[in-house]
């Protein structure tokens, strides 16, 4: 239910027009929000006396790729969050779904900047997908 009311409320949700991401998707998720999050294996929360930061993704730790559907809340709770996340993460490759609107994008734009994540070339006007690989290449540049 904690979730549920996180995500219902946040900026994130609110760029992408009330639509949640699922795999390479938005769907409503004024529709069905507990199926929207239940599709949530994941669900990792930063707080102090109250929800500051939610990160949800569809792929347990230890996936060769993972796609991380959710990150929105405070700046720093996100920094700490995301800075967690990546360290229970190890998959070769993580990618996000980040929404976009009328020049707008979503909070979690400049964290993933700092922390190496490149805009996939390919992206939609209205979603920006951004990805990191943690492996050096593979012909040993």
């Amino acid at each position: 239910a904690e979730t549920i009311h996180f995500v219902a409320d946040s900026p994130f949700l609110r760029l992408a027009n009330r639509r949640f991401p699922r795999g390479w998707r938005f769907f409503p998720f004024d529709h069905d929000p507990a199926a929207a999050v239940a599709r949530m294996s994941v669900r990792l929360g930063w707080r102090s006396s109250h929800l500051e930061a939610l990160l949800c993704s569809r792929w347990p730790p230890g996936a060769p790729k993972t796609v991380v559907n959710f990150l929105d809340g405070e700046p720093e709770a996100m920094r700490e969050l995301l800075r967690r996340a990546l360290a229970l993460y190890p998959a070769a490759e993580i990618a996000f779904m980040v929404p976009a609107a009328e020049g707008r994008i979503a909070a979690v734009d400049p964290l993933l900047d700092e922390h190496g994540f490149a805009v996939w070339a390919d992206g939609s006007p209205d979603v920006f997908l951004y990805e990191l690989t943690l492996e050096g290449p593979k012909d040993g540049r």
